[in-house]
């Protein structure tokens, strides 16, 4: 059973890889239409990525999603799979913050920007900062977007500290946070694996929590914001 898992994880994540390439391209198409039939091109690709790699996704709070106005998603990021696991199961408009080193992959970089992904220049705030007053009216129109407190993807299973930035967004858009928790995926498929390891655990949870209120806060707020 464990020779069976251990290569059911390695031609998984093989073919996951080369369908996430040959949806890139088919992605160039799909930015010519509107942000609806985009966000069902992703949910496609996340739940196909799921399912070729044979992890077993359940999702709890899903009453905690905002039906109308955008937030700020706030979620524990531990693995390559945490984007295609929430764009599949996450049954709301949003987009991921990434790093604007990405924009220079050819093809991969022109569907980014036209879907509307966050290019985040981390080492240069005030470029973060423009970004995230670009977006603010986004949200406004009812567009999330996922954001990685702890700044990039963890390096052990517990909660490092958090970065200011996706507070303050939250703070100066006037948006609500929706905290995100993924449970599992760092047992999958971690920051140093090059392939998925179903021997052992297979099951991820998806923990959707109440909304986080950002009214009447100021930036001076985002420390308490924040714990």
């Amino acid at each position: 059973m464990k020779v069976y898992l251990f290569l059911r994880g390695f031609v998984g994540s093989f073919f996951m890889l080369v369908f996430t390439a040959m949806m890139t391209v088919v992605a160039v198409f799909v930015t010519l239409f509107p942000r609806s039939v985009q966000d069902r091109f992703l949910k496609v690709w996340g739940r196909v990525c799921c399912a070729l790699v044979g992890i077993e996704v359940s999702v709890e709070g899903l009453d905690n999603i905002p039906q109308k106005e955008g937030a700020v998603i706030l979620f524990n990021h531990q693995s390559y799979l945490d984007v295609p696991l929430l764009h599949g199961y996450l049954p709301m408009s949003f987009r991921f913050g990434a790093k604007s080193e990405l924009k220079r992959i050819p093809i991969f970089g022109f569907v980014m920007v036209r879907f509307g992904v966050l290019a985040i220049t981390r080492r240069d705030p005030k470029k973060v900062k423009k970004l995230y007053d670009q977006s603010a009216i986004h949200l406004k129109n009812g567009l999330s977007y996922a954001l990685a407190p702890e700044g990039g993807r963890a390096r052990s299973p517990e909660i490092a500290s958090f970065k200011s930035g996706p507070f303050i967004f939250s703070i100066e858009s006037k948006a609500s946070i929706l905290p995100v928790v993924i449970g599992g995926l760092e047992e999958i498929f971690p920051r140093k694996k090059l392939f998925v390891d179903l021997r052992e655990n297979q099951k991820v949870k998806v923990e959707v929590q109440p909304l986080v209120r950002t009214d009447g806060l100021s930036v001076e707020n985002r420390g308490d914001l924040k714990e």
